[in-house]
């Protein structure tokens, strides 16, 4: 259970992470402060998802991808709701002008989401791993 739950996970950092880093050149021009998030999480899930390939990583490392993964889908949310205020009215409006939704971010948002379900269930199995102690409390 442990290894599939750190593939799926991994693979959803990776790709994510990958997506974000491919969409900065578009947000550049627009909004830096936007790109710069963008790059941030890019960097953070695709480091997070090479550490968990890898198996390399601890309990901190799941639980960095769970919230890394968490952050981006509620940060989506917020966009498309009510708008994040590092994003120019243009940049907000993309995506809703054409009543209806992007298909990438839709995508990219249900890999995260699988991702984050997968992530939660490593850090639910990791505890019972040989080199780590079990919290109690």
């Amino acid at each position: 259970m442990y290894a599939l739950s750190r593939i799926l996970a991994a693979a959803a950092c990776l790709v994510s992470g990958g997506i974000h880093l491919a969409l900065v050149p578009g947000h550049t021009a627009g909004t830096p402060a936007l790109a710069a998030l963008f790059a941030a999480a890019g960097t953070a899930l695709s480091l997070l998802g090479l550490a968990l390939a890898l198996d390399v990583g601890t309990r901190q490392v799941v639980r960095a991808a769970s919230g890394t993964l968490a952050a981006v889908l509620v940060a989506y949310a917020v966009d498309r709701t009510v708008g994040l205020p590092l994003a120019d009215a243009a940049e907000h409006a993309h995506g809703h002008a054409a009543g209806g939704a992007d298909t990438l971010p839709i995508a990219t948002k249900g890999i995260e989401a699988l991702g984050l379900v997968a992530a939660l269930a490593c850090a639910r199995v990791s505890g019972a791993r040989i080199g780590f102690r079990p919290v109690r409390g």
